[in-house]
């Protein structure tokens, strides 16, 4: 889903060529409610929710999570804030919360192996992010 449904058809459309077979439908966010009703996992890969974006507030209102069933979880992709608007939200709608961190912890890895050419040592960037 995309605030214009042609941002969304077009992501769309790039992610069917790359996983044939994957069932994927682009949304506008007028039609989010609806499609939130039946989905268990909404993930927010956007910019909105980045500290100081002052929109961040109005961003997590606008997605209908109180739609979402019983036990659906969020994951908000940002890391910094680790407890961004949308997550907060969720959480006060009981829902089930993941932040960003594990992207952050995933991207450094493979980044320092693409870099280096050596495996990273997750656990230990796992303790020096808990650390930080």
């Amino acid at each position: 889903a995309a605030r214009r449904r042609e941002a969304a058809e077009a992501l769309a459309s790039s992610l069917r060529a790359a996983t044939p077979g994957v069932p994927l439908e682009a949304l506008g966010m007028g039609e989010l409610d609806a499609a939130l009703r039946t989905t268990t996992l909404l993930v927010q890969s956007t910019s909105a929710t980045l500290a100081g974006d002052p929109g961040a507030e109005a961003f997590a209102a606008a997605l209908p999570l109180d739609a979402m069933p019983a036990g659906g979880a969020v994951v908000d992709l940002v890391y910094k804030p680790l407890e961004t608007t949308v997550l907060r939200r969720a959480r006060a709608l009981d829902l089930q919360v993941v932040d960003g961190l594990g992207m952050l912890l995933h991207q450094g890895a493979l980044a320092f192996e693409r870099f280096t050419g050596h495996v990273a040592d997750v656990e230990a960037m796992r303790r020096a992010l808990a650390a930080a």
